[in-house]
């Protein structure tokens, strides 16, 4: 077990490493921005076909019953508008509307999965819509204490809204609550959103029917679920799994699922070894998140097994270097980004509109997901 702790340290450091070059790479793309000239607006207003005003009003989100442009004709202008580089001044437009432009993103410390991606989403489109953002870290371990403090910090720092990436579920019922108290608008990207809430999310049923699809058309037929901990959101990963499994006629019970955690290696490998004890073991295993997949391999290496012929492993990932360990890991490609850039416009759009008491509804998306196959999924040893 002290082997599997070293080496999930070790390419944690590795995957947080690249974590910060990636990131220091984005950060210098708004260095220095464009600032916004009439001259930018009229380029983007031929192009599009417009008036400089309708660009205008569409880029900051005013005067929208005089758009005189369709749905479709806004986001052309916001495309055009990211593609030229254009960047509205937002200190002037802060001392025009005495707003702050600012925007929370709540996370915990030294996450991994896919919020990198959903991070560049979340910049490029707050900073195209004139808004800063700022980082603030939440405790896995958050007392409710803290909680309340957390959105204290908002209200001083004049927070026009919060992102909130990737936290379970009962830190998302907790911030929820919180928020509601000091009346700051907040998303939740990542994991079921809280009933009323904004929230955006991916397709679970989907990525899951893609992943056993992918190892049963290898003939796998004992395949392993590894989930998250006890949550909407391992119910839902569960209940996708067992429709799949039972679609194929392979089984599908409490002995090839296992519970587990999202960052804690003892209890990934713990789980993972219960479906590697099982009477009939995993000839494949499938991950829900990077780390899982990590600690899967060190589990099974541990046992020795070997990898993919007596174990294939798959997980959702999409950091780079995925396609980098030995194995490089099948995974099965999430639209982080573009839920990023969704996760900001629903929330700006909340800020902005004239019924802020508005039911609110979370935003499922299901295109672009994707299974990349690599060397961690092979035919089982025997079929």
């Amino acid at each position: 077990m002290e082997g599997c702790k070293k080496l999930l340290g070790f390419l944690i450091k590795m995957f947080e490493t690249a974590r910060f070059w990636v990131q220091l790479l984005n950060a210098q793309k708004f260095e220095r921005p464009k600032i916004a000239s009439m001259s930018t607006l009229e380029m983007i207003a031929r192009e599009v076909g417009v008036s400089a005003q309708t660009v205008s009003n569409v880029l900051n989100g005013k005067n929208k019953e005089t758009w005189g442009s369709t749905a479709r004709r806004a986001a052309k202008i916001r495309e055009v508008a990211q593609r030229v580089g254009y960047q509205p001044n937002v200190m002037a437009r802060a001392v025009a509307t005495g707003k702050s432009r600012v925007i929370g993103l709540v996370m915990y410390p030294h996450q991994l999965n896919y919020s990198n991606e959903i991070e560049n989403g979340i910049l490029k489109e707050a900073s195209l819509q004139g808004y800063t953002t700022k980082l603030m870290h939440l405790s896995h371990n958050a007392t409710a204490t803290q909680i309340a403090e957390l959105a204290e910090q908002c209200v001083a720092a004049k927070l026009e809204g919060i992102v909130a990436l990737v936290i379970e579920e009962k830190d998302m019922l907790r911030l929820q609550r919180q928020m509601g108290l000091v009346g700051c608008p907040l998303v939740f990207v990542g994991g079921i959103p809280p009933q009323n809430s904004l929230g955006v999310y991916s397709d679970v049923p989907l990525s899951v029917r893609l992943g056993v699809e992918h190892l049963v058309a290898l003939e796998h037929r004992r395949i392993g679920l590894l989930c998250g901990p006890a949550g909407s959101l391992t119910q839902l990963h569960l209940e996708a799994f067992h429709a799949v499994m039972n679609e194929f006629g392979l089984p599908s019970s409490e002995a090839n699922v296992a519970l587990s955690h999202w960052s804690d290696a003892d209890v990934i490998a713990a789980a993972a070894n219960r479906l590697l004890d099982a009477p009939e073991p995993s000839t494949a295993i499938f991950a829900v998140s990077d780390v899982q997949a990590l600690v899967t391999f060190a589990t099974a290496r541990r046992r020795g097994l070997r990898l993919p012929e007596d174990l294939s492993v798959l997980c959702y990932g999409e950091v780079p270097l995925l396609a980098y360990t030995d194995p490089p890991l099948t995974t099965i490609i999430q639209p982080s980004s573009r839920i990023g850039h969704l996760a900001i416009q629903s929330l700006i759009a909340h800020i902005q509109s004239d019924e802020p008491d508005a039911p609110l509804r979370p935003l499922l998306v299901k295109e672009d997901i994707s299974l990349v196959a690599r060397g961690s999924t092979t035919p089982p040893a025997t079929s």
